[in-house]
């Protein structure tokens, strides 16, 4: 009898992703011996849990696989799951693509007859997947229900679930989705037509229009997530769905809700779990991985202002494009203490290439997981996720985009409703200041507060009085957008006209980078 996974009360869980290779692309011997090793290297380092990867392209990683491919790999991988379970291993999926990440520069639409996402400039993407396409739903159905007869007790869907950043951003990040159907659906719900170069115009001004559009967008990914779910539960109910997460303000922009989305991907009755972006992929110098508390402790913050629930937070420590080479066995190490610090209780790990190269070339992972697992079960024990931080406050707020304006409008990009913004949260951090994200609401409780040129837009008039009879670190950003919501006398700074500086660029094949 199968029943739904969870992650141990007062115990930390050690989640690895991993490539399995298989025939044609090595011998079947291989398969098994890798397995074999496979197993062995989870029970010496602690390991309770694995997450195959699936669903790519063989000849790029970043997009969805074909159908055929998908579903010949599944019935394939039935061989290999009761060793699995039978060495006490969570049998799991790495689900790594659903719509596609980023195309490579390449046109994949030769291999996917449907329908493709269209960004905000106009441009059809060469193989990413719109999720309201009927074709689309038919194959990538297909693929879900096959990867569900494998009965595997977590699906991680990956962050190309995701309406931004897929693959058009050379003047910055790309929005989605502008097609003719979600053209002609939010056109519907608003009751006026529009273009696509008409939608976006109104939709970089804080008006009805823009309001409307997050609602719709964040009800065409909720609706999708459910799609999602009845795919995967009709077939394996006891499976739990995961998500990956991308930056929290990006999510903002595309109306997300994390409240709905959440139980409509994980089902009804089904605890979330998530596995937040965790900072640098390669070790380039110490301070960066001040982006590895950043991005985490805000996604929790995020979601919790929404999702009063328990989540099971899972962050993805990632040494891309792996070995030692990419980052440091201290790093690692690092990252690993860190996200038991902030109260996660399950880590994933993708410390090793995706080509089947055997475990045993890089050794000190090994000795890393097996040390490490020691100290981070004690910090389990402490229940730190109950903990409360202190530190100046840094505000967050999932809807943010609901309330960003944009006095100097430069471009068209939708990009716009980030602000401009987040310009204490490394420097404070990095100059030994202790830190951490609240709602705007929360921040009231706290006696310094900061703003930048995205937060200060965030409180509400009432909140916005009682936190600047408080103390405020401000950069000039916020003084210009406190002095735009008419509180120039309270900070007694005033800001003259601004303009645009760039002291420098790149020119790459033709065009400016």
């Amino acid at each position: 009898m199968m029943k739904i996974w969870e992650l141990p009360e007062g115990k930390a869980t050690y989640i690895l992703r991993y490539f399995l290779p298989r025939p044609p692309y090595v011998e079947k011997n291989i398969t098994a011996l890798r397995l074999e090793e496979l197993l062995s290297f989870c029970k010496r380092a602690k390991i309770e849990a694995v997450q195959f990867y699936v669903n790519f392209k063989p000849d790029w990683y970043y997009m969805p696989d074909t159908l055929e491919h998908a579903v010949a790999w599944a019935e394939e991988m039935q061989e290999y799951i009761p060793e699995i379970r039978k060495a006490g291993i969570s049998y799991q999926l790495n689900f790594q693509n659903l719509l596609g990440s980023i195309t490579g520069g390449v046109d994949h639409r030769i291999d996917f007859n449907w329908e493709y996402l269209v960004d905000h400039q106009g441009n059809e993407s060469p193989g990413c997947a719109c999720p309201l396409g009927v074709k689309f739903r038919s194959v990538m159905g297909k693929q879900l229900r096959a990867w569900a007869e494998t009965k595997p007790d977590v699906i991680w869907i990956d962050d190309d679930f995701r309406m931004h950043n897929h693959g058009f951003g050379q003047k910055g990040i790309d929005w989605y989705c502008f097609c003719p159907a979600h053209l002609e659906k939010f056109s519907s719900i608003y009751g006026r037509n529009f273009s696509r170069e008409q939608l976006v115009k109104e939709l970089i001004k804080l008006g009805e229009v823009r309001l409307v559009w997050l609602d719709f967008l964040n009800d065409t990914m909720c609706e999708t997530a459910s799609w999602v779910c009845s795919q995967i539960h009709k077939i394996s109910p006891f499976t739990r769905i995961a998500q990956m997460t991308s930056v929290p303000d990006v999510h903002a922009v595309e109306g997300r809700n994390w409240r709905g989305f959440l139980e409509c991907l994980s089902g009804e009755g089904y605890k979330p779990i998530i596995r937040p972006h965790f900072g640098p992929y390669t070790e380039v110098s110490p301070a960066s991985f001040v982006n590895s508390y950043t991005m985490l402790d805000q996604t929790m913050a995020n979601i919790g202002i929404q999702v009063k629930d328990n989540v099971d937070y899972c962050p993805e420590l990632e040494n891309t494009r792996f070995t030692r080479w990419a980052k440091s066995r201290a790093a690692t190490g690092f990252q690993l203490i860190l996200g038991q610090l902030i109260g996660c209780r399950g880590i994933t790990l993708s410390l090793f290439d995706l080509e089947g190269t055997p475990l045993s070339e890089e050794p000190l992972y090994e000795m890393l997981l097996a040390e490490k697992k020691v100290v981070l079960d004690r910090l389990a024990e402490l229940r730190l996720q109950e903990w409360e931080a202190r530190g100046v406050a840094m505000l967050t707020d999932p809807d943010a985009a609901r309330k960003v304006q944009v006095p100097d409008i430069q471009n068209d990009s939708i990009g716009n409703l980030m602000g401009t913004g987040r310009t204490w949260d490394s420097t404070l951090l990095l100059m030994g200041v202790p830190a951490k994200y609240v709602s705007p609401s929360k921040a009231l409780e706290d006696e310094i507060i900061v703003l930048d040129g995205l937060t200060a837009w965030l409180p509400d008039e009432g909140e916005m009085k009682k936190i600047l009879a408080k103390g405020v670190l401000l950069d000039s950003k916020a003084a210009e957008v406190l002095e735009i919501r008419g509180y120039g006398e309270m900070i007694g700074v005033g800001v003259e006209n601004t303009f645009q500086w760039q002291s420098s660029a790149e020119e790459f094949h033709g065009s400016i980078l």
